[in-house]
């Protein structure tokens, strides 16, 4: 199971403007916080730039990700933030720097997300635009399972990621944060906080909602 914790403060929430996309690598190489944890669009919401983070036992790492509307779009650099004596914050900037010129070639923009927080409960629906998400929470004295569905009509469907919420966690963990922003009217944006009892890790997904109501 993935753990880690953020090592950066990142919220979920937008901000009054996004900074430009070299303000915003600029941050992250001196490891200052950024107003999102995904940052960069394209004009049409096709491609998405975001940070995932993990952190602990002394050490960092953050992926970049550039999540495109299926499993075959967008790319992802890896760079490491060690903490301990003999690297302290050292980051890659050659990554940073591929993922810059990353976007720009491809016309990400800087971009602000309208994201939604859903409560910590079993049941929990946020209204996303035009599609209601619910949060679906099963546990056993031992372990516990989390999994976002779409309500469609009458039902609701399972959002079948395989992360980050499609996982087991061990009763001894903490709880799962998660929030939603439409990208578009049928494609969501979710950021989780996973809160470990030593770590927390972030990690941005996106799903189309009206797929998941259309498939048997």
């Amino acid at each position: 199971m993935r753990i880690g914790v953020v090592v950066i403060a990142m919220t979920a929430t937008a901000s009054a403007g996004p900074p430009t996309l070299k303000e915003t690598f600029a941050r992250i190489a001196a490891r200052q916080s950024l107003p999102q944890l995904c940052f960069a669009a394209t004009a049409d919401r096709s491609l998405v730039a975001c940070l995932g983070t993990t952190d602990g036992n002394d050490e960092a790492l953050y992926f970049f990700h550039v999540i495109g509307p299926t499993a075959s779009d967008g790319a992802v650099w890896r760079y490491f933030l060690q903490n301990d004596a003999a690297h302290p914050g050292v980051v890659d900037q050659s990554n940073l720097d591929d993922a810059a010129n990353y976007l720009n070639k491809h016309a990400l923009r800087p971009t602000t997300f309208d994201f939604v927080p859903i409560e910590r409960r079993d049941g929990a629906t946020v209204k996303v635009g035009a599609w209601t998400i619910k949060r679906v929470v099963g546990s056993t004295k031992e372990y516990r399972n989390e999994h976002l569905e779409v309500v469609c009509g009458a039902t609701s469907r399972p959002v079948d990621t395989s992360a980050p919420l499609d996982i087991v966690f061990g009763a001894e963990e903490g709880p799962v944060d998660v929030a939603v922003s439409p990208l578009t009217r049928d494609q969501m944006l979710v950021v989780t906080t996973e809160h470990g009892p030593l770590t927390t890790e972030r990690e941005p997904i996106r799903f189309d909602a009206a797929a998941i109501c259309r498939a048997k």
